[in-house]
């Protein structure tokens, strides 16, 4: 499953977008700032009504009559008003810009925000800039609540200073362009197109001789004013802009349409005044996985830090299994990510750790997509501009908290920038995109080649012509630099334009886009290092219709559980070292080495044998040179007690034994009805021997196939072959039968076939009661060292006569041990990373040397006390929780969600024996003397005729007719 995470550009401010020629001509009326309080703070504390009020709007007295309410009216400015101007430096003070609205919908603008602006130049500027509005008050009279608002332009110390050494103290010229009213969050643009020229002085602040208020202002309108239909798009070229590889440049535009005429009189665009905020979006997931969309989802907005238990999916951006740390000189492996999103730091694996790093951790996750069921969904995915403005709205609504421009929840963005880009652009500038893609060659790609190029000389503002649109669409797009996804809008609005306008494209800036594809992970399942393969029961089904793969699939799960039997078999060995550290295990596996060439130990029940023997002699002679190889007994000790039992000395070397032969026995695990090619390798310099599990060689290699599997050594029944040498003597290893429908029927099938006759037959061969029975042959140290892995096209059907008659409990899952004892955390910390650092070193030691050192029987003593310390804890203190479903048996009741907890020292204290039933079967394989080892493996990938035949299938016997 794969995922990207999208973040995007948000524009925060509709880019001011216009063009201004001015002209004189009719104008409205001024409001007099003369009969204001001489002080600043008194004039914006008057109520806007009673400045109004006596007041000359439009040219004639101002009249409450001539200002109704109009549900379909705009805002609009009837007073641009200039306080207290002065050209005498110590009077300028108290200067100031105000302006009065008129609100004809009586709507409730917001008044604590800093969206609302108004767009102005003076002087002789030609280019305008944006100024915040701070309320003042609004009309409060009863029936004209909110009718009429009052405002003082914003300015800093350095824009007043501008404005002061700009205009003519003889003639101010201040012209607006509009405003920007923001009401629910949402800022509307209200054009203006007026100038406003003051001359006079309010009296005091004009020449010390005058005597009275001399101030007027002249209102005069725009000759023209365009209001322009803006839409945005954007460009991205194929490959990633070199950064890395899920990075690429963005180039952001927008296009809209200038009247011809306009364009004839005044002359082509030469340039554009644009304001925007720079905001990045918070990771966004997209996932076409809808168990772990539902899973996720009541996480969003949640801080789980880097991994929480309750939750069973995570998502890795870019993943990548590398080195990722070092222990001293050796080195760690893990993912390395660009994102991460619930990816626990490490986790332990069969055979060492997993230690994960990452650029950005996602926590909390405020945003999450689902794309749809299919193949590559999300890859597909595409987020408009509307989704995201629409996922805006919602989840501001959801998290609340800081707002972006008052609009957003700050926490939907990774950064905000600080200040709005204010720009003039001009049409001769120019941009640049690279594109670095893949080489196109085999070895390109199998080098992973890259060849950057670049796209220069993007024109910033652009006309379209017909020209532009003589190729294909994709053609098109790639000249225009336009989105794909953006052509059929674009295309429609210059066709409805292009005979009485000309159409532009504005490109303004270009950014880094971010598309991180995504690993699926499952932490109950290993996230992907355990192959999920432990999740299952001993014998599974895969079921799928033709060419769904079936077959393909258990090859893989078998394929990767033999390699967790052997890291599962280390394992066993490394814990049951530390149960007796000081005895000369070298020595004893020299022996049981020598043991299996010579052919005495083949299988585990010869292995108990041998053990028993060397037990048997020793009870017998006593000699602990012979027996035990020298081990001071007295000193170290002939028992261990893990705090749930006592084990002696021969119960761990019988356990060690048996983990051992399964893992350096030279021979496949794979038993199977096809042939399975394994690349495993054992490296061995004739001290502890190391296995290669790699599935990824650099190399073409012959290695090893799997053993022919005789189904008569699965039968505990009748078998094909009477007295067949190999009948009983499978114990452990991994099962793999294809078609198994085939091979053993079903009920309609078998309905004509008798149980009595002398035939072997699926009814007479207790193949059943082999699988049901096998883990007892296959267990060390109580772990079932067998698998089970069938296919076929739909599964087969079992009775409910006895199902019926009780209740069903269906284990859900089974929990990960918990410790019930508080404030142990240090001390486990400790015993752990010194066990882990230990075994690193002590495993490189035991492969590149057959003796003993000093340090190494020191590190190895103080190491054995922390995890045998640590190891009672666990056993005295354990516990796990199962989730349980209980129904009737008849399946018609409802099922109940139950949990039932397991104490270690409760229920592990010698109560039972998981391999109740070992006994049958370490007859049965002694009586074979023969192991697995012994086997046929096939010589090729596909199975020979005779290979096939070696089987002893019911299957195979029927299709050569036997």
């Amino acid at each position: 499953m794969t995922v990207r995470k999208i973040i995007g550009k948000i524009t925060a401010v509709i880019l001011a977008l216009f063009l201004v020629l001015c002209a004189v001509m009719g104008g409205q009326g001024n409001l007099s700032a003369s009969a204001a309080s001489e002080i600043q703070t008194a004039f914006e504390e008057s109520n806007v009504l009673d400045d109004l009020t006596g007041g000359t709007v439009g040219g004639k007295k101002f009249s409450l009559a001539d200002y109704p309410h109009n549900s379909d009216g705009k805002p609009q400015i009837i007073s641009f008003t200039e306080f207290c101007y002065s050209y005498y430096a110590e009077k300028q003070g108290d200067y100031g810009l105000y302006v009065y609205v008129y609100n004809p919908q009586d709507i409730a603008f917001d008044t604590q925000t800093s969206r609302n602006q108004i767009q102005l130049t003076y002087g002789d500027k030609t280019s305008y800039a944006k100024y915040p509005l701070i309320f003042c008050n609004y009309s409060t009279q009863a029936g004209y609540e909110g009718r009429f608002f009052k405002f003082r332009v914003q300015l800093t110390e350095s824009e007043k200073e501008d404005i002061l050494q700009t205009v003519k103290p003889d003639a101010r010229v201040y012209k607006v362009s509009g405003i920007e009213l923001s009401y629910k969050g949402q800022v509307t643009d209200y054009p203006c197109a007026q100038s406003y020229t003051y001359t006079g002085f309010a009296e005091g602040y004009g020449s010390e001789l005058a005597t009275s208020d001399t101030l007027s202002c002249r209102v005069n309108g725009f000759e023209k004013y365009l209001t322009l239909d803006v839409h945005s798009t954007y460009y991205r070229p194929e490959g990633t802009n070199g950064k890395n590889d899920y990075t690429q440049d963005s180039l952001h535009s927008v296009y809209f349409a200038i009247p011809r005429s306009v364009v004839s009189e005044y002359g082509k665009m030469t340039a554009v005044h644009a304001t925007w905020l720079d905001a990045t979006l918070a990771p966004v997931l997209v996932t076409g996985n809808k168990e772990a969309y539902d899973a996720i989802l009541p996480y969003l907005g949640q801080n789980i830090g880097t991994n929480t238990e309750g939750l069973k999916h995570a998502y890795a951006g870019s993943a990548n299994y590398t080195v990722t740390s070092w222990a001293g000189s050796t080195a760690l492996y893990g993912w390395d990510c660009a994102y991460t999103f619930n990816l626990p730091s490490s986790w332990s694996k069969l055979g060492g750790t997993v230690v994960n790093k990452t650029a950005q951790e996602v926590s909390p996750l405020y945003w999450l997509a689902y794309a749809g069921d299919g193949t590559d969904s999300a890859d597909e995915y595409v987020l408009s501009s509307e989704e995201i403005e629409n996922k805006l709205k919602e989840y501001t609504q959801k998290y609340g908290g800081e707002l972006v421009n008052d609009r957003y929840s700050r926490v939907l963005f990774d950064t905000v920038a600080d200040d709005f880009t204010e720009v003039n652009i001009r049409a001769d500038e120019e941009y640049s995109l690279t594109n670095e893609v893949l080489g196109s060659s085999w070895w390109d790609k199998l080098w992973g080649i890259t060849y950057p190029s670049t796209f220069d000389g993007i024109k910033a503002i652009y006309e379209v012509t017909d020209a532009d649109f003589k190729s294909d669409e994709k053609e098109i797009c790639d000249g225009l630099f336009i989105a794909e996804r953006d052509y059929a809008e674009f295309k429609e609005f210059y066709d409805a334009n292009k005979e009485e306008n000309v159409v532009y494209l504005f490109r303004y800036q270009v950014t880094d886009f971010i598309s991180s594809e995504a690993t699926h992970f499952v932490p109950e399942s290993g996230l992907g290092e355990k192959i999920g393969a432990f999740e299952l029961p001993i014998v599974s089904m895969s079921c799928g219709s033709m060419g769904k793969k079936k077959t393909t699939l258990i090859t893989d799960m078998v394929l990767s559980q033999e390699v967790m039997f052997r890291q599962k078999a280390l394992q066993i060995l490394q814990t049951n070292d530390m149960k007796l550290p000081h005895f000369p295990w070298i020595m004893f596996e020299d022996e049981l080495r020598a043991c299996m060439e010579h052919g005495t130990v083949y299988n585990l029940a010869s292995v108990k044998t041998w053990v028993a023997q060397k037990r048997s002699r020793y009870l017998r002679h006593r000699n602990v040179d012979w027996q035990l190889y020298g081990y001071d007994i007295r000193r170290y000790g002939a028992t261990f007690n893990d705090a749930l039992k006592v084990q002696f000395l021969f119960d761990v070397l019988e356990t060690y034994a048996q983990a051992y032969f399964i893992y350096v026995i030279q021979s496949s695990l794979i038993v199977a009805n096809y042939s399975i090619r394994t690349d495993n390798v054992c490296a061995d310099r004739g001290n502890f021997p190391m296995w290669c599990y790699d599935f990824f060689p650099e190399g073409i290699t012959d290695g090893r196939h799997a053993h022919i599997l005789d189904f008569d050594v699965l039968r505990l029944g009748k078998k094909v072959i009477e007295n067949n040498p190999k009948a009983g003597s499978f114990e452990f290893g991994v099962v793999a039968i294809t078609e198994i429908g085939k091979e053993r029927g079903n009920n309609l099938e078998l309905k004509e076939v008798k149980k009595g006759t002398d035939e072997t037959n699926q009814k007479n061969d207790l193949f059943n009661s082999w699988l049901k029975m096998c883990r007892h042959s296959a267990t060390v140290d109580n772990f079932p060292f067998i698998k089970v892995f069938t296919d076929e096209q739909r599964p087969e059907s079992w009775g409910a006569d006895a199902r019926d008659l009780c209740d069903v409990i269906h284990i859900v899952s089974s929990g990960d041990q918990r410790l019930a004892l508080p404030f142990y955390t240090i001390e486990e910390m400790i015993s752990e990373w010194a066990f882990n650092r230990f075994v690193r070193l002590y495993m490189n030691f035991r492969f590149r040397r057959g003796d003993n050192t000093m340090l190494v029987h020191i590190l190895k003593s103080i190491t054995a006390w922390l995890w045998r310390r640590d190891l009672r804890m666990h056993n005295k203190y354990g516990y796990c929780i199962l989730k349980i479903e209980k129904e009737r048996g008849t399946m018609d009741g409802k099922v109940e969600n139950k949990k039932y907890f397991l104490m270690n020292q409760k229920i592990y204290a010698r109560r039972f024996a998981t391999d109740c039933f070992s006994d049958y079967f370490n007859d049965l394989a002694s009586k074979s003397g023969m192991g697995l080892a012994d086997y046929r493996e096939y010589v090729t990938e596909r199975a020979s005729v005779d290979e096939l035949k070696a089987q002893n299938s019911y299957f195979i016997r029927a299709l050569y007719g036997a």
